[in-house]
């Protein structure tokens, strides 16, 4: 129950981020971050794949031939798929 309740927390807290996003282009979404530097943090993310870049906590995944990922610092988010 409580595994539960948290997938939904967290779907919940998802969904409302990437509302909440500015669509920066090329597949890039930001959320309290300037489109420029979401753009670069996204790109640095798919060349070198760090868990961290410019401070920016980031995770993603190899999806075909794109890389889908998300990185944060605080209430900033950076959502890709580059």
């Amino acid at each position: 129950m409580v595994a539960g309740l948290v997938a939904l927390c967290a779907a919940t807290l998802g969904s409302s981020v990437s509302s909440a996003a500015t669509n920066c282009g090329g597949g890039v979404r930001a959320v309290v971050v300037d489109c420029n530097k979401a753009k670069l943090i996204a790109k640095g993310y798919a060349k070198t794949r760090n868990n961290s870049i410019q401070g920016y906590q980031c995770s993603g995944r190899r999806a075909g031939s794109s890389i889908k990922g998300r990185c944060t610092l605080d209430n900033k988010a950076v959502i890709f798929s580059v």
